[in-house]
């Protein structure tokens, strides 16, 4: 069983060899920066893993819902959707969903304002 190094708080990349650990069981997931999901649970590796199975069982089918909001014109509702699930993707190291929720924010909070039509999904 490997031993886990206490990280140094407060540098850049201190959970660079837990995050690396993390990867060999669970294998590389595109746009999924584990340094940066330890980092935001401090290091603990079993409540990233919880909250990561939480995420997909609670967030599995936002962008569905997404679609479906903006299709039923219910703009206020997709820009909270979008807004949550881009700060839960970004608190757990999702970037590239987190660059998605951003972008789908903008578009939704666009489309309340008036500013553009929602997008053809």
């Amino acid at each position: 069983m490997a031993t886990e190094a206490a990280p140094v708080v407060g540098r850049a990349g201190e959970y660079e060899a837990t995050a690396a650990e993390l990867r060999s069981q669970i294998g590389d997931v595109e746009g999924l920066d584990t340094a940066v999901g330890l980092r935001n649970v401090r290091g603990n590796r079993e409540a990233y893993l919880r909250l990561l199975r939480q995420f997909d069982s609670n967030h599995g089918a936002d962008m569905s819902a997404l679609e479906s909001q903006l299709e039923n014109g219910e703009t206020d509702a997709a820009v909270r959707l979008a807004h949550t699930l881009k700060g839960a993707a970004g608190t757990l190291g999702l970037i590239g969903l987190q660059r998605e929720g951003r972008r789908w924010r903008h578009i939704c909070a666009a489309t309340v304002r008036g500013m553009r039509k929602p997008p053809a999904v």
